[in-house]
């Protein structure tokens, strides 16, 4: 055998030893906790100043539903086609479903790619029950988690959305609570607290691996880049088919769900 042969193969298995020693006698990840305030954003990478006025670098979680960025809204941030989630109840006998009495509204955004099937319900348009709790007594109404497609908001607060296949009418209250909640950094700015659970490598504790990821702030939204959309002129066209659909088809629920619900009826 040659000589040119064997120090090409030496060099490689000494390069093979070295890694093999550094990553399995390298020191497991330590696990770690903290809050902070957004010092900046570089490259997808968050600049963090922790409570004790150290800097870290945070990178986001690999999967992007353990990332959110959550504020508070005002209803002209709203625009159509915006995505919102919000919790209701629905009649067993009729299967009617609640758009009344709403104090909290989520705008949210869709995920692209697959969704773990224990999460699916959180970003897919339509109507879910909520199992009922362990020896909860039999009761004529039950609670159910809709996702709709924002179509309209009027002046009068009547807010018009896509539940599954058909039109759903809720009223927005003087109490209504709106909320963004989007999985991604897009509203994210300097001084926003930041909440992170990961994890780093020893020696370096300055460079964290997030495994969860919360941005919270104090602003408020009152806009993106237009006004609220209104809806006036289609409106009783709108309505006439719903209550069409209504008689004839009912809003899709999810796999695991029990009746079927229709949307709020019109007085």
């Amino acid at each position: 055998m040659s000589k040119s042969f064997l120090l090409p193969t030496g060099i490689c298995v000494f390069a093979i030893s070295l890694f093999l020693v550094e990553h399995l006698f390298a020191d497991p990840p330590e696990p770690t906790e903290f809050k902070g305030v957004l010092k900046s954003l570089q490259r997808g990478i968050l600049v963090v100043t922790r409570e004790d006025g150290s800097e870290v670098t945070v990178r986001p979680p690999d999967d992007v539903w353990d990332l959110e960025f959550v504020a508070s809204a005002k209803p002209t941030f709203l625009q159509a086609e915006m995505m919102v989630r919000f919790e209701s109840t629905y009649e067993k006998k009729t299967a009617h479903v609640s758009g009344e009495k709403i104090t909290h509204i989520q705008v949210f955004q869709p995920i692209a790619g697959r969704i773990p099937s224990h999460l699916w319900k959180k970003f897919i348009s339509g109507v879910f029950p909520v199992p009922p709790k362990k020896n909860q007594p039999p009761m004529p109404t039950a609670s159910c988690k809709v996702n709709g497609v924002l179509m309209g908001l009027d002046a009068s607060g009547t807010m018009l959305l896509q539940v599954g296949r058909l039109p759903f009418e809720l009223q927005i209250r003087d109490d209504t609570r709106f909320e963004i909640c989007f999985n991604n950094l897009s509203l994210a700015e300097e001084g926003d607290t930041v909440s992170v659970t990961g994890s780093y490598q020893p020696p370096d504790e300055k460079k964290i691996k997030a495994d969860r990821l919360t941005i919270t702030t104090d602003r408020i939204f009152e806009e993106l880049t237009e006004a609220t959309p209104r809806r006036t002129s289609r409106r009783s066209s709108r309505r006439t088919k719903k209550t069409e659909v209504e008689q004839n088809e009912p809003v899709e629920f999810g796999a695991e769900s029990t009746p079927e619900a229709k949307p709020q009826q019109d007085p």
